[in-house]
């Protein structure tokens, strides 16, 4: 049990590097990199109306200053659209 959870944990640490180091390579190459910054967990973007925070590991974006949760959705005719 113990060796389990501790795989589980350097394999969790191991996901958790990759996703900050693919942004950490990627993001000087784009256009919108001076707007960018990494946090330990979060890929900081400065906006024009607001900074949003997105999760490296969920993807969720939180819109400072009070991290208000932020729900991006598809439109509704967007899935058709792109099947045509």
């Amino acid at each position: 049990m113990c060796r389990r959870l501790l795989s589980s944990t350097r394999t969790a640490t191991s996901s958790a590097r990759t996703r900050r180091d693919v942004p950490e390579r990627l993001l000087p190459r784009l256009t919108i990199a001076p707007r960018c910054a990494l946090s330990v967990r979060f890929l900081i973007v400065r906006g024009e109306l607001r900074t949003y925070k997105i999760h490296l590991g969920s993807g969720n974006s939180l819109m400072e200053p009070n991290d208000q949760y932020l729900c991006i959705v598809p439109a509704v005719g967007a899935a058709r659209s792109a099947a045509k």
